[in-house]
């Protein structure tokens, strides 16, 4: 799966509509409206997904991640939960005053997912495979510095 700017902005409308839903502060869930979202050409590699940046409200994601070895229904799961993890974990928690670490990003992955769960069996499924998310991109980096060293040793 490529990644479109169409689909980040239904990424962040899906993300915003949840937060709503849980009742999030609308005040930071309207700047959140305006951040710019960037699709980078290329693969996420170590990065899995992307990244936010806080002084530019920015969400900045790569085409092409490791969900594109998952079912097309995984994918979007995949894709949607990394927005919430960018948007919601990392910058609505820094305009909130909140914790915007990598912690409060997978946090607000459970968050949101089992909030979509509620609804949606796919979701209940995107919670058994999220947290092991951690798990797989560490694996994937280790393999992919394996193969760096081996290829140039």
């Amino acid at each position: 799966m490529r990644i479109t700017y169409q689909d980040l902005e239904r990424y962040r409308s899906n993300t915003i509509e949840t937060a709503r839903q849980i009742g999030l502060d609308e005040v930071v869930l309207e700047k959140l409206q305006d951040t710019e979202l960037v699709v980078v050409p290329g693969d996420s590699g170590r990065l899995f997904y992307g990244n936010a940046n806080y002084e530019h409200n920015r969400v900045r994601v790569y085409e092409q991640n490791p969900s594109r070895y998952l079912p097309k229904t995984f994918q979007e799961v995949w894709n949607q939960t990394g927005m919430d993890h960018e948007l919601i974990g990392h910058l609505y928690n820094r305009y909130n005053g909140g914790r915007s670490d990598e912690l409060a990003g997978v946090k607000t992955q459970l968050r949101f997912a089992a909030h979509r769960a509620k609804k949606d069996p796919y979701w209940a499924l995107g919670l058994t495979i999220i947290p092991i998310i951690p798990v797989i991109k560490r694996v994937t980096n280790l393999a992919k510095d394996h193969l760096h060293h081996s290829n140039n040793g």
